[in-house]
């Protein structure tokens, strides 16, 4: 006899229906903490309506100055958020999970007679962690492609929404939104500083408004391991400088007094930069989008198997591009995939 139950399954996906539905939230959320991203619950679509307001309307006044001339007084950009459907099916074998004496109570043996099992319910904690862990390391590169099926081609993430922007010219040099970096090297004498300059030009060479008020610069780890390489050889006669070190000098450099650098794993492996307001960046979820959020069923042809089916809506925004809010570079970082402990 098997130790769980389909029909044991069945009961615990619907007792533990609140605390699994916001699993991926409560992972979320401990990401958005780390990186300053907002979370926006979402039902269908979020359209976001930034206001651009014209300058240059200043004139001298003079008796004979010609009047009621029609001028434009603001434009508009627009940016939505609209979570599309994901899901997770993991179909097993219910022989692997056959009866095993497992350790519980400071080392007595659980009594599976008397008492309920914990698996039960691990095993359904389990199929979300792996789901949210999913979604966590593609939130900055996933790119939806509903013909090939895998955690990369779900949902849309940031940067490929940023890369639609550039194409479009919305992101551009001339707009002073794109900064030509090149790639962020080692360097090659005591005297190459190259790294670290890169770092502060893509820095100072921000808006001055964006520049005077708190600001992020996302990285990954390698242009700010080379920057700080480079300003060792700069600052080799004083001292041996910490990455915190750098960073203060960066923001004195840079005329940019509350940088805030965030780096993590989930911003992947490469050297583009992405310096924006805080709150500029927002992940979408429809926490109605499944009732029963995890569900457990028997399929249909073998009555051995048991069927884990976990859906939600997921989406991402970059809510304005402005150069007083917003700038990147021209460089690509990939996704690390650390999620789950096996493929």
């Amino acid at each position: 006899m098997s130790l769980v139950k389909i029909d044991d399954l069945k009961r615990e996906a619907i007792n533990y229906a609140n605390l699994l539905h916001v699993l991926p939230a409560f992972q979320l959320n401990e990401i958005c903490k780390r990186l300053k991203l907002n979370i926006v619950e979402v039902q269908y679509e979020d359209k976001r309506v930034n206001k651009r307001r014209k300058a240059g309307v200043l004139r001298p006044y003079s008796s004979n100055v010609t009047t009621g001339n029609k001028q434009e007084i603001m434009k508009f950009f627009e940016t939505s958020l609209k979570p599309e459907l994901i899901y997770a099916e993991l179909v097993d074998d219910i022989n692997s999970y056959r009866p095993k004496k497992l350790l519980s109570n400071q080392g007595e043996w659980v009594n599976n007679k008397t008492k309920k099992h914990p698996l039960e319910a691990e095993i359904l904690r389990d199929v979300v962690l792996s789901f949210s862990e999913d979604i966590a390391f593609q939130v900055f590169f996933a790119e939806r492609d509903e013909s090939e099926l895998k955690p990369d081609t779900a949902f849309n993430g940031f940067y490929p929404g940023i890369d639609v922007y550039i194409a479009g010219g919305e992101i551009a040099s001339g707009k002073n939104n794109l900064r030509i970096t090149g790639t962020f090297e080692a360097p090659t004498d005591e005297n190459d500083y190259d790294s670290y300059l890169k770092l502060v030009e893509f820095v100072a060479t921000g808006h001055p408004l964006m520049r005077s008020y708190p600001v992020i610069l996302y990285s990954a780890e390698n242009p700010l391991d080379q920057a700080l390489a480079c300003y060792k050889n700069k600052v080799k006669y004083y001292k041996e400088p910490t990455m915190a070190d750098m960073i203060e000098r960066l923001r004195q450099d840079a005329k940019c007094p509350k940088l805030e650098v965030l780096t993590d794993p989930i911003l992947g492996t490469g050297d583009r930069l992405t310096m924006v307001q805080p709150g500029l960046l927002d992940i979408g979820v429809n926490s109605q989008s499944d009732a029963s959020f995890v569900q457990v069923r028997d399929p249909f042809e073998n009555p051995n198997m048991v069927q884990f089916w976990v859906q939600a809506a997921f989406g991402t925004r970059l809510g304005d591009v402005h150069e007083k809010l917003f700038r990147t570079n021209e460089q690509k970082s990939t996704a690390l995939d650390f999620a789950g402990d096996y493929k």
